[in-house]
């Protein structure tokens, strides 16, 4: 009985997912991030909001699973690495996103995204009175587009991710009234895969 359960799971699972490719890009994006953040202690009130932002070199993989001609799910990680310099500051940061993705469209051709995921970033703020190097975790949301110039594909990107971790700039023992932060960004990218 169980050999004929996992031979009908098996040719179940045959028929719905028909094939499983390895694909690739390579690019550019910016991530920036928006904190906003109330606190009260012995010493004062506070009540800022913060910007910090960084361009990115983005890697991305991913295993597409074919469900139908029209309708690819994948599996994608966009690993990015970058940051900004001047004569005064040297800023490097990073950007992890991982994310389950349905192209409305063959993954290799033209076609229309959505993804659900979550990122994870190391980004600098910088306000008049100080510095700042915090990371961003949260659950994020993204829609894409990718389309062939001159028979390369090339894809657009852009991610909202919800941050869940609290904000470094208010001290141990205040109280806060309002800590919040937002991450964005947006990729373009360069398709390796033939």
């Amino acid at each position: 009985m169980k050999q004929l359960l996992l031979s009908l799971g098996l040719l179940f699972a045959s028929q719905t997912v028909q094939a499983q490719d390895f694909y690739h890009s390579v690019g550019v994006g910016y991530f920036g991030s928006v904190v906003q953040y109330a606190y009260s202690d012995a010493l004062e009130d506070v009540d800022a909001t913060l910007i910090g932002s960084m361009p990115l070199a983005t890697y991305k993989a991913s295993l597409g699973f074919d469900i139908s001609r029209k309708q690819t799910f994948a599996l994608s990680a966009y690993p990015s690495l970058g940051g900004t310099l001047s004569r005064e500051t040297r800023n490097f940061g990073f950007a992890l996103p991982i994310a389950a993705e349905m192209y409305f469209g063959d993954i290799d051709d033209t076609h229309f995204k959505m993804a659900l995921g979550a990122t994870f970033a190391r980004i600098r703020y910088d306000s008049f009175f100080y510095t700042e190097v915090a990371s961003v975790f949260g659950p994020s949301v993204g829609i894409g587009y990718q389309t062939e110039i001159k028979d390369k594909l090339i894809e657009i990107n852009a991610n909202y991710v919800y941050g869940l971790t609290s904000s470094p700039m208010i001290p141990e023992g205040a109280t806060v009234t309002k800590d919040v932060n937002h991450g964005f960004s947006v990729q373009f990218l360069y398709s390796l895969t033939d």
